[in-house]
């Protein structure tokens, strides 16, 4: 009989010991929040229909969308334009650093290559810093603006190219 009260007396340890562990494992640290930067681009630049005259010149899209034309450039108006848009995911209180090179080749199969002067975003020029907004799972918006360098005499036809930002958290 002494024996079967001591195996009573085990399994009630057991039973404490394995109900202390389950109360230690539910009172431990929550998880970190994410520390790493996560970027989607969702939208590309779109300059619209614009033309040439001849002579050469710049079209501009800034940040907001706003559309402008210099030298022989001429927009068609009832053409939509758009900025970059892209799409940061970064726990709040930390800060973003982007950068990004001051401008990229746009081609179209032989002919004469356009320049992209890319920026500045909504934050600033390559380099800025600036806060993500809110929580974990709130998403922050970078739009970008560029500068498009049109040579005169230049291809008619759809130009198409990439430029690159690089996203680094402080």
């Amino acid at each position: 009989m002494k024996k079967l009260n001591l195996f009573f007396k085990n399994k009630h340890w057991c039973i404490l010991f394995i109900l202390f562990l389950i109360a230690s494992t539910t009172n431990a640290q929550p998880t970190l929040p994410q520390r790493e930067v996560t970027v989607q681009s969702t939208q590309p630049i779109d300059f619209g229909v614009f033309y040439d005259t001849g002579s050469g010149g710049t079209i501009t899209v800034d940040y907001q969308g706003n559309r402008s034309t210099t030298g022989g450039i001429v927009a068609i108006n009832s053409s939509i334009t758009r900025p970059a848009i892209f799409e940061v995911k970064l726990c709040q209180g930390r800060n973003i650093i982007i950068t990004y090179a001051p401008n990229t080749t746009i081609n179209s199969g032989g002919s004469s290559p356009l320049i992209l002067n890319i920026g500045p975003t909504e934050e600033g020029p390559s380099g800025i810093s600036f806060p993500v907004n809110n929580n974990c799972n709130f998403i922050t918006t970078l739009r970008v603006g560029g500068t498009l360098i049109v040579p005169g005499g230049a291809a008619k036809g759809t130009y198409s190219g990439n430029f690159y930002l690089t996203f680094a958290q402080e």
